[in-house]
């Protein structure tokens, strides 16, 4: 009896990570988001997190962010730039280069992704693709 629990354990462990890497949706270097009144958004697998272009109230402004995409009154629990939002036409890319970038319609830089350590801010490139996962990382 044991050994066939033991066996169904095995069994389970065996494909659980296929299960798990199967249930991310990567995004693919090379792809993008425009800000737009109607711009879509990258969401995680679950669709409880989207991460895209916030609309600021009544404005043309938007923010570059993670929100709760399941409630109607969207709450966002991330954003970037707050001080500088981008305006309509701005994009979001991961770079061919693994770069996630933030650019105004005429090409200038207002994000990237950096992350600091001890003071020293590193600019994060390389990846070979991007995902949202159910936590909102």
């Amino acid at each position: 009896m044991a050994f066939h629990s033991l066996s169904q354990l095995f069994f389970l462990l065996l494909f659980l990570p296929t299960f798990v890497v199967s249930q991310t949706s990567n995004i693919t270097l090379g792809s993008y988001l425009v800000s737009s009144k109607d711009s879509p958004s990258w969401k995680s697998p679950s669709g409880d997190f989207a991460f895209g272009f916030y609309q600021l109230q009544n404005q043309d402004q938007f923010l570059l962010a993670i929100w709760f995409d399941k409630i109607p009154n969207r709450t966002t629990v991330w954003y970037a730039n707050g001080d500088n939002p981008a305006s309509q036409g701005s994009k979001v890319e991961l770079t061919r280069d693994g770069k996630l970038t933030l650019t105004s319609p005429n090409g200038l830089i207002l994000w990237n992704a950096a992350s600091t350590v001890d003071g020293t801010t590193y600019s994060i490139e390389g990846a070979a693709y991007a995902a949202l996962l159910d936590t909102g990382n």
